[in-house]
């Protein structure tokens, strides 16, 4: 799975985990699964296809994604996941 490489403000505000405390991170299991509890094995999966496909070249869409923040709050969000190409234009 894929390492947390950036983590904006607005991630900040909506987890309620700083930048620091996720950068390095994996994305399942130890941020989304961890530290952003998800509903169930169900959610876990599907984060996960999502990812992998996101990680695979394909853009991301508002992907309807719900996790538990840092407080405990229950929140619902539309995820978007953008392809990183590099000066070549490779995934």
């Amino acid at each position: 799975s894929a390492c947390c490489s950036e983590w904006n403000a607005a991630m900040e505000n909506v987890t309620g985990w700083a930048r620091d405390e996720v950068i390095g991170k994996m994305l399942v299991g130890e941020i989304f699964g961890g530290c952003c509890r998800l509903k169930g094995q169900d959610a876990v999966t599907k984060f996960t296809i999502v990812l992998h496909s996101a990680i695979d070249g394909h853009e991301i869409e508002k992907f309807p994604f719900a996790f538990f923040d840092k407080q405990g709050k229950y929140v619902e969000a539309l995820l978007t996941a953008n392809k990183r190409t590099d000066a070549d234009g490779r995934i």
